[in-house]
C-alpha cells in the first residue's frame, strides 16, 4: 500500500506514493499501543448513506447499513465507469483509525486508488477532484483481500461523515466491485458534532 495525505497545519508531511518510508510512517501514526478499537459499522446511519455512480442492482446499501446482505453474495458495483463516491454518515462522532476493503471475489475489479474526505455535508465528483483529501491510499492486491489498513489517525479525529472516492481498480476493469467495507476506531459519545461543511451553500458547480 502506498499513501499520502492532504495538507494539515503543523502535521508532518506524508511520504510520497511508493516511498520506502510508507510502512514506517504508517506505524508511527497508527493508534498508540494498547488503544482499543472496534468496528464502527453499527455506528453508521442509513440516513445520508449513499453512493454516486452505483449500479441500481448493486447499491452501497447492499454492503453497508441495516439492509446489508451476506458477505460474498452482496456487493457494491459501479455503473458506467470505475469511479465511486461513497458517503458514510455516523450516528455519533468517531475517531477513525483503520479501513478494510474486501474485493477478493473479483480481485481485478477491486479498488486501487482511493481518497478519503471527512465532515462534508455532501460531495460530488467535481468537489472530490478539486479538494485536498484527508488521505489518499493506493491499495495493493493484498490490501483488498480485507487487510486492515491503518490511517493517519491524527487527521481523522471527531469524524462525523466520511466520503470515499474510488478512482480506479486493480486491473483497469470497466467497473469496480467492493464486496465489503469495514471501518475501525472509537466512538466519541457526547462530543459536540458541530456543523458539517456544505460546499454547495457557497458556490455552484
Amino acid at each position: 500500500m502506498s499513501y499520502h495525505a492532504g495538507p494539515v497545519p503543523s502535521a508532518p508531511a506524508a511520504p510520497k506514493v511508493g516511498s520506502s518510508s510508507a510502512s514506517s510512517s504508517a506505524a508511527a501514526t497508527s493508534a498508540p499501543a494498547g488503544d482499543s478499537t472496534q468496528s464502527l459499522l453499527s455506528n453508521i446511519t442509513s440516513k445520508g448513506l449513499s453512493c454516486l455512480n452505483e449500479s441500481s442492482s448493486h447499491p452501497v446499501s447492499s454492503i453497508l447499513g441495516p439492509d446489508a446482505g451476506p458477505k460474498g453474495r452482496s456487493y457494491l458495483e459501479s455503473d458506467v465507469d470505475p469511479e465511486l463516491l461513497i458517503a458514510i454518515p455516523f450516528l455519533e462522532p468517531v475517531k477513525l483509525k483503520a479501513i478494510s476493503i474486501f474485493g477478493g471475489v473479483c480481485p481485478s475489479q477491486a479498488p486501487k486508488t482511493i481518497k478519503l474526505f471527512i465532515n462534508h455535508l455532501s460531495l460530488d465528483f467535481n468537489d472530490a477532484e478539486t479538494l485536498d483529501p484527508a488521505q489518499e491510499l493506493e491499495l495493493s492486491p493484498e490490501d483488498v483481500k480485507g487487510s486492515k489498513v491503518e490511517l493517519r489517525f491524527v487527521r481523522f479525529q471527531n469524524v462525523r461523515s466520511l466520503h470515499i472516492l474510488v478512482k480506479d481498480n486493480q486491473e483497469d476493469e470497466e467497473t469496480t466491485r467492493i464486496d465489503s467495507i469495514d471501518l475501525f476506531g472509537t466512538v466519541l459519545g457526547g462530543t459536540d458534532k458541530g456543523p458539517l461543511k456544505d460546499l454547495h451553500a457557497d458556490h455552484e458547480h
